[in-house]
């Protein structure tokens, strides 16, 4: 179907990228909680089920970095139903597999294909409108994906039994079906770039390899130290691999990530707020969990539940960005989201006994953190940056996001591992305080260099395809 009936259709558009995201989102939190029933019906050892949800993140990350190059080659209409395809069949494979085999692959295709997404939709779904449109997209895709993140610990305690684990799988597969009918009547074609650069396998090449490495390190540093040459070895070269993909796609004239766009642009803020506010809330939300299950004594499933208030969390980050993204107030959104995950830290060291109600509160202050950091950086990025780079400039900032992300887990078990146990947990927190803390830092750091300006986006550049943001000294 060449003709979209839909495509000017503004709610048609957003309602396709949230349920392209949304489920798949909510399931890889989630899977970490009924991975045991599905070792049980299915027959997996623990060792693999313990690898699963690390390398699905592994798959969702890298996807970023595929799926950039892949957009400029391939129909972006075509790539996007493609990928819709793919995650529908990859689902129903997931939802009626008999062997763990086949549900490994299947969940291993799903996260490369959910990676891939992500680029595949949200630049456009933040340029095609324009800026009078930015406000509710904001708020929708920050209450929607960020709210995935929030939801699945609760979806997991939900499902925490015999064969419902099957019901996720199967409610995403449907979404799916949805997401890929509606894509059919609402996406026009969107021609790839002409003339096509070289493949740059020397981005591809670096992120599979750094990411595998990575992956390889964490897994094994949730039962063995930091001294471990197992875990280290592997662990250290994969952030090598990091510095070198960026070193060299810095120094690459027509290099896939625009790296020099980046660093010579607000974006930085941005990129800051991105990744170190993804990665204070996954160790707090493991944290957390760590206390009510290990040291409370209460089961995963009431753990789980008692995170609830992080989805409220994220609704009202994604009002307050809503409000101020517009604004001169957007350069510094990502500073004083850091600050609440901070707080939220600080109150989980400060709470003593450590409850269930306390509990609550710090998964709200820390998702409310989130909810001004994860999803508002990307959106920084899309108003500073040129949008002809937009796509591969957030395929970077996704790669050491999700990243980050991942890292997380294994890092609250390693910590609890090497310490006593309630000395380990606040270790925790007192890393995320810290790293809240540089990221305040950092970000104060790049808008004084730069002399940013306290004042509103541009708007009128961002609709002609320019810089909304701009720095006098970047």
């Amino acid at each position: 179907m060449r003709d979209a009936p839909l495509r000017r259709y503004y709610p048609a558009h957003i309602l396709l990228v949230v349920c392209s995201l949304f489920p798949g989102l909510i399931n890889t939190v989630a899977f970490a909680m009924i991975a045991p029933h599905v070792g049980v019906d299915l027959g997996g050892s623990q060792a693999l089920l313990a690898a699963v949800p690390l390398a699905a993140d592994a798959a969702l990350a890298f996807g970023s970095i595929l799926s950039a190059e892949v957009s400029r080659r391939v129909d972006g209409r075509n790539l996007f139903v493609c990928l819709l395809a793919v995650s529908f069949v990859s689902a129903a494979c997931e939802a009626t597999a008999t062997h763990i085999v086949v549900f490994v692959a299947a969940l291993l295709v799903h996260a490369l294909a959910a990676g891939m997404l992500l680029i595949v939709a949200l630049p456009p779904m933040l340029t095609t409108f324009g800026a009078k449109r930015l406000p509710p997209t904001g708020l929708i895709l920050v209450a929607s994906l960020f709210g995935s993140v929030t939801l699945g610990p609760v979806v997991g305690s939900v499902l925490d039994g015999p064969s419902l684990w099957r019901t996720a799988f199967a409610g995403d597969t449907i979404v799916a079906l949805v997401a890929l009918v509606l894509a059919l009547f609402t996406l026009a074609p969107r021609p790839a770039a002409q003339p096509l650069p070289a493949i740059d396998w020397y981005a591809i090449c670096v992120a599979s390899i750094s990411t595998l490495l990575i992956f390889t390190g964490v897994f094994r540093l949730e039962t063995t130290g930091w001294l471990e040459p197992h875990a280290t070895i592997p662990f250290a070269l994969g952030v090598c691999g990091y510095v070198v993909l960026i070193v060299g796609e810095f120094l690459r004239r027509d290099g896939l990530v625009p790296v020099r766009a980046l660093l010579g642009s607000l974006a930085l803020a941005g990129a800051c707020a991105t990744v170190v506010g993804n990665a204070c809330y996954a160790a707090t939300a493991d944290a957390t969990i760590a206390v009510l299950t290990r040291v409370d004594g209460e089961p995963l499933r009431v753990a789980g539940l008692a995170l609830w208030p992080g989805v409220l969390g994220a609704v009202a980050g994604a009002f307050v960005f809503a409000r101020v993204m517009t604004t001169r107030w957007v350069v510094v959104l990502g500073a004083v989201g850091l600050v609440f995950s901070g707080a939220a830290a600080v109150l989980a060291l400060r709470a003593q006994p450590f409850g269930v109600s306390h509990a609550q509160w710090v998964i709200f202050a820390a998702a409310f953190g989130a909810g001004l950091t994860i999803v508002p950086g990307l959106f920084l990025i899309a108003l500073s940056i040129e949008r002809a780079m937009l796509g591969r400039a957030m395929a970077l900032l996704n790669l050491l996001r999700l990243t980050g992300g991942f890292i997380a887990g294994p890092g609250v078990a390693h910590t609890i591992y090497q310490f006593h146990l309630r000395e380990g947990i606040d270790q925790i927190y007192e890393t995320v305080v810290v790293a809240a803390a540089v990221g305040i830092v950092v970000i104060a750091t790049i808008l004084r260099i730069a002399h940013a300006p306290l004042r509103d986006p541009d708007l009128a550049a961002f609709d002609a395809g320019h810089a909304a943001l701009v720095s006098p000294r970047i």
